[in-house]
């Protein structure tokens, strides 16, 4: 009875890490052109869905402000609700921006985060944020 018992909760927690937590599930739900405001700054993010089973997608990302502009664009990797949006650096030696986003469950609002990203939008602005899904691809 127990290795019965043992081998449907594994079963169960399986299906629960291959469906609720898996890529699939928010990477396909994030592809579109997202916008979020924050004072005077304006967020916008475009997303492409390259391969949602694996976790996969294509981003370019902008912030405005009186003063401030700046962008980055590269291959970011969705796990769970999470994505880690990395620019493309041809050089190795150099450090690379990293924007770090947080979906809601339903995939409609986001929330970013950067790190090492003051070379790409000057010292007046930032990459951090909220933005909701304006537009889905």
């Amino acid at each position: 009875m127990k290795k019965n018992c043992k081998a449907k909760a594994f079963v169960v927690l399986a299906m629960f890490f291959a469906n609720g937590l898996g890529h699939t599930q928010v990477s396909g739900k994030i592809g579109g052109t997202w916008e979020g405001f924050v004072g005077q700054k304006i967020l916008r993010m475009d997303v492409v869905t390259l391969k949602p089973e694996d976790g996969y997608v294509a981003a370019e990302f902008a912030v405005a402000e009186p003063g401030c502009s700046g962008g980055i664009a590269g291959i970011g990797k969705v796990k769970g609700n999470s994505m880690v949006l990395t620019q493309y650096m041809a050089n190795k030696d150099e450090r690379s921006c990293m924007v770090t986003m947080q979906f809601d469950e339903k995939g409609e609002t986001v929330k970013v985060s950067e790190s090492s990203c003051s070379d790409f939008h000057g010292a007046s602005c930032n990459f951090s944020g909220e933005m909701r899904r304006v537009r889905p691809n």
